[in-house]
């Protein structure tokens, strides 16, 4: 009957009796909370909120933020990012859990500099996993071969979507040029 849910810009909703009632908050992190909410819950119970940043120190999207809940959505921690400060913009991300082993796998769009028209600009698909439930996160790699523009249109490589296969498996699809791309891990990423 627990129910978290997130909504442009830092809001977020929970409910405890399967969505009769609901709760509302707005998230806060040191990071700042600038939209796209993700959420995910582990197999213990414990809830995850990704969203972009607005830091006071630093600069807009310049990371992808997971603020965590293990009271049901209750209360949220300052939160852990992703990503490396103030270099690029980091956006569209998306999360996925193996309850086998909690291990949360998370890809996202980096943009050298987003809506940007200059054909040296890159868009790429980056992918990172948290194996101590969202304490820390691996160093984010590029997983796609063919990269996107900037402008946030058609060829630009976004919208990475994870799934968790049931042998472990980790799929990954995006989109660029009016086309679908797919990947997949057989060794956790």
């Amino acid at each position: 009957d627990i129910i978290v849910a997130g909504a442009n810009i830092n809001n977020c909703y929970n409910s405890n009796d399967g969505g009769i009632t609901w709760s509302k908050q707005t998230l806060s992190s040191t990071f700042g909370v600038w939209g796209d909410p993700v959420i995910v819950s582990d197999k213990n119970g414990d809830f995850y909120f990704f969203h972009l940043s607005n830091p006071t120190e630093g600069s807009w999207l310049d990371r992808i933020v997971c603020q965590k809940s293990t009271d049901n959505g209750v209360t949220w921690d300052n939160g852990t990012f992703m990503g490396v400060p103030g270099l690029k913009d980091h956006d569209k991300q998306w999360a996925s859990v193996d309850f086998k082993n909690n291990i949360i796998y998370l890809t996202w769009t980096v943009f050298d500099y987003y809506g940007s028209s200059n054909p040296d600009d890159k868009s790429n698909i980056l992918f990172s996993k948290s194996e101590d439930n969202g304490a820390t996160w691996s160093v984010p790699k590029q997983i796609n071969k063919l990269s996107g523009d900037c402008i946030d249109e058609d060829l630009t490589t976004e919208g990475a979507v994870p799934a968790v296969g049931p042998n472990g498996e980790v799929y990954v699809a995006w989109a660029y040029n009016n086309k679908l791309y797919f990947d997949k891990s057989l060794d956790a990423g």
